[in-house]
């Protein structure tokens, strides 16, 4: 049987390492909730209940705040 050198075992960790860092990340996902003055309680509770996930009440681009959910695919 071959002897493995200090380098070689290295490497090979370092492969290891490598592969168990880059694990794919679950994607998330934006909804949002188009409602006029946007309450941030309401907003939270329907993200986390209906879509499983988090919602902020947030600007983007128009007049009025609008509640935007991150959830899971």
């Amino acid at each position: 049987m071959a002897k493995l050198s200090f380098t070689h075992f290295f490497i090979f960790a370092l492969i290891v390492v490598s592969a168990v860092t880059v694990l794919p990340q679950a994607e998330a996902c934006k909804t949002t909730i188009w409602n006029i003055n946007c309450d941030p309680l309401a907003c939270e509770e329907t993200c986390t209940h209906t879509y499983k996930g988090n919602g902020a009440c947030t600007n983007v681009g128009g007049p009025h705040p609008v509640c935007v959910c991150e959830h899971p695919c």
